[in-house]
């Protein structure tokens, strides 16, 4: 029985370790898909309040899942 505790552990380190880069990999492929949905201009910042109703999932799941994960980036680099 202890093998499998530590089987399962080890699992769980190697899948935390693995996702160092998550937040890189996950804007792959999406670029300036959330910008031109939510009709915000080329070089400025999308405003916060577009982000917000974005994520309440106003305007469909997939951009719901954009927003929020923009909103997550934004709040890891400001370090809040």
């Amino acid at each position: 029985m202890a093998y499998a505790i530590s089987s399962d552990r080890a699992k769980r380190r190697r899948k935390r370790g693995a996702s160092k880069l998550w937040m890189s990999e996950a804007f792959e492929g999406a670029k300036g898909q959330l910008r031109e949905t939510l009709g915000a201009k080329k070089g400025e910042a999308i405003p916060v309040g577009k982000l917000r109703t974005a994520a309440g999932g106003k305007m469909g799941e997939k951009t719901r899942k954009r927003a929020q994960l923009a909103l997550t980036a934004r709040r890891a680099g400001s370090g809040k």
